[in-house]
């Protein structure tokens, strides 16, 4: 019996490379898995994919950079949510 009073953390330290984890990823976007966190000990820099979207929290750039970077992937809504 699934108890939902718990919460599961799972940890894997490793090398980022691109597009590695984009199965994973996918899997969250269509509801198969979640919970995902991504997390950069070095930058301290977090990527939380959900279905829906992703939020990121990233200490390494200033936001106007990344604002410019992902402008497309942004909101239209002022608040770019």
């Amino acid at each position: 019996m699934l108890n939902e009073d718990y919460y599961f953390v799972r940890a894997l330290a490793t090398v980022w490379k691109p597009d590695f984890f984009e199965v994973l990823t996918r899997k969250v976007a269509r509801w198969e898995l979640a919970g995902i966190t991504f997390v950069s000990p070095r930058s301290g820099n977090l990527y939380c994919p959900y279905d829906g979207g992703m939020d990121v929290f990233c200490f390494s750039l200033k936001p106007s950079r990344l604002e410019e970077r992902f402008r497309t992937w942004m909101s239209e809504h002022e608040s770019r949510l």
